[in-house]
């Protein structure tokens, strides 16, 4: 009978080697399903919001003076990876999830710092009064404005054409008034419009494409975008009727 020596040294080093294998094979994937950890609020983001609070009552905001991780204050969305204020959600819609909020004052033209600010959303806020502070104009990633049911007035501000990447513009249900700007008509990029229910008066048609020397732009935003019926009045049937007050078209 031939006998085949047993190599104990081979095997142990065999076995050690797949051990260590199968261990760092699991570090790995421990290391991936780990989240890493989220950049640290902004600090010029901070001092803007901080500004923001200040402007309302005290406690009307009592979270965001516990740390000064704003990037896990209500209302604020952050970019995880630069921990820049991306978006500001202020609403009382029953479907959301925070506690019912109430913004008493007008809007803090310190929103204009938030430089990396993508989407604004002031809903439901009837304390919420005064014109839109021009510092939005600050605003260029701006894609989405959504402020609607609220007590804020004067005219629509022709300052929001200064905002090349806007795309939704809601500002219905509150109490603008005057006409809708002709340059509203040049944002490209803008696809959707809601100034119903406010005091609008005069030319309430969408704008035309035609800037201020009448040269005509490529049809952009005028053609392609969603008007929703920006008049107020008794019925829609009274609204089509009238001349200088149209729909969507």
């Amino acid at each position: 009978m031939l006998l085949i020596p047993h190599n104990s040294h081979i095997s142990t080093t065999t076995m050690g080697t797949k051990m260590c294998r199968v261990l760092g094979l699991a570090i790995a994937v421990l290391f991936l399903a780990t989240p890493l950890a989220s950049a640290a609020c902004n600090k010029d983001d901070l001092k803007a919001l901080l500004s923001f609070n200040s402007s309302f009552p005290p406690h009307t905001l009592p979270d965001w003076i516990n740390t000064e991780d704003c990037c896990s204050w209500a209302g604020i969305h952050c970019d995880d990876g630069t921990g820049r204020v991306t978006s500001l959600l202020f609403s009382n819609d029953d479907f959301n999830d925070f506690e019912p909020i109430d913004l008493v004052g007008n809007m803090p033209p310190s929103v204009g710092d938030l430089s990396e600010l993508v989407g604004i959303r002031f809903s439901i806020l009837p304390n919420l009064v005064g014109p839109l502070p021009h510092q939005l104009s600050k605003l260029k990633k701006l894609k989405n404005i959504s402020i609607y049911n609220t007590n804020l007035s004067g005219p629509i501000p022709s300052f929001l054409s200064q905002l090349p990447a806007l795309e939704r513009l809601d500002m219905s249900a509150s109490q603008f008034t005057g006409s809708i700007p002709p340059s509203l008509g040049s944002l490209a990029k803008l696809r959707y419009v809601d100034l119903s229910e406010n005091g609008l008066t005069g030319a309430c048609r969408r704008p035309s494409s035609a800037g201020s020397t009448g040269a005509r732009s490529p049809p952009s935003a005028s053609a392609r975008t969603s008007w929703q019926a920006p008049c107020r009045g008794p019925s829609p049937a009274s609204r089509s009727a009238a001349s200088t007050c149209t729909g969507t078209g």
